[in-house]
């Protein structure tokens, strides 16, 4: 997979190719029935929403009259559209406009936050970015995700970057904050490593000597450069004496 566009109107189109082949397997399949959640319906309201934002895209001074929280409002319910999309991919066996969709997921959020908008749901965001890393080996790939990543934490809701709620290793915010130092890691970007090891190490210093640790193991196995290495053994150094949880 290579890294989403984003630029509106190229995600929008795929967006739109995608909501019409899922809409006509459904429309083929047992499950064919009216629905405001079937796929028919999904690509209604994800036209809508293209309607609107290919229109505030292009008109600075209809965006600057919109305040955060209609951006935010508008930014989720896109997200919340093409993510149901997705869903229905999955369950109509539709593997490779399942993948396509992750592709979109992430580059829409961008989108939305660079213009303004707030993310207050993360779960199909990060699952994407995350089915993308897993698929993506170019170096400089891998660090235009780890920068998105960082975009998308950065814009992310205070609700959820607080990190209140700590008992769940699956909970959104713990996956994109070490999924970003991974990427960029693997990117050996060694600009990018300092910049998502020191966010690690804020909003989530209970997970730093744990990652340090796996992290040193892995630079170690798959030969890593020097620097790579280096500035890995430099975290865990300094993390090493702390407790792991």
């Amino acid at each position: 997979m290579t890294v989403p566009p984003l630029q509106i109107r190229a995600i929008g189109a795929d967006i739109e190719a995608l909501a019409d082949e899922v809409a006509s397997t459904y429309g083929e399949s047992q499950h064919s029935e009216a629905s405001e959640s079937a796929p028919p319906a999904l690509r209604q309201g994800l036209e809508r929403f293209l309607a609107i934002v290919y229109h505030l895209d292009g008109d600075q001074r209809a965006i600057a009259g919109l305040s955060r929280e209609e951006l935010t409002e508008l930014g989720d319910h896109g997200l919340t559209l093409l993510a149901r999309l997705q869903d229905w991919a999955q369950e109509l066996g539709l593997s490779g406009q399942r993948e396509r969709i992750s592709r979109l997921l992430p580059a829409l959020a961008v989108w939305a936050t660079r213009h303004g908008a707030e993310l207050v749901s993360l779960e199909s965001v990060v699952n994407a970015l995350a089915e993308l890393a897993n698929h993506t080996f170019d170096h400089a790939e891998l660090a235009t995700l780890s920068k998105l990543a960082g975009e998308i934490m950065a814009a992310t809701s205070p609700a959820i970057s607080e990190d209140l709620e700590k008992t769940n290793p699956g909970r959104p915010w713990r996956v994109l904050n070490i999924n970003r130092a991974i990427l960029a890691t693997r990117s050996h970007d060694t600009q990018l490593m300092e910049s998502a090891f020191q966010a690690l190490i804020r909003n989530l210093p209970e997970e730093a000597p744990r990652f340090f640790s796996e992290g040193m193991e892995q630079t170690d196995a798959l030969d890593y450069p020097p620097q790579v290495r280096d500035l890995m053994e430099r975290y865990y150094r300094e993390w090493s004496t702390q407790t792991l949880h």
